[in-house]
């Protein structure tokens, strides 16, 4: 049961921090772009 618990966090994180790159990335280009 815990075992499961943990891997679907470490999906969840994982899917969150490939979010947070890709928002980094297009406020990176916003910035050189104004």
């Amino acid at each position: 049961f815990f075992q499961r618990r943990i891997e679907m966090l470490t999906i969840n994180s994982e899917k969150e921090e490939e979010q947070i790159k890709e928002e980094l990335d297009r406020r990176e280009r916003e910035g050189k772009e104004s």
